[in-house]
């Protein structure tokens, strides 16, 4: 079974900021990669766009993941900053991923 890594967009901002998303998508090869849509809204809306064929962009839609969903934003305090991480932290939790 492939591991699966999920992608905030920290790291993510950065790397496509310097033009070196490969080199992320190089060191975690081994891995599934996948962000969430909120991390890749949260993206676009600083002007960047997660153009890499290595990353997977997933949804957190199903009821056990929005109830992870409500749990990590009231942990995070989520606001509109904060709500591509309470994603990525739901569906990893969900999906036994890691961060």
């Amino acid at each position: 079974m492939t591991r699966t890594l999920v992608w905030d967009a920290s790291a993510l901002h950065h790397a496509i900021a310097a033009d070196r998303v490969d080199v992320l998508g190089d060191l975690a090869s081994s891995w599934r990669n996948v962000s969430t849509a909120a991390v890749s809204a949260e993206l676009r809306r600083n002007g960047l766009s997660l153009a890499a064929p290595w990353i997977e962009i997933v949804h957190v839609d199903e009821p056990d993941e929005l109830r992870s969903l409500f749990a990590w934003a009231q942990a995070l305090g989520a606001g509109a900053r904060d709500i591509g991480e309470a994603t990525v932290c739901a569906w990893a939790e969900v999906m036994a991923a890691s961060l």
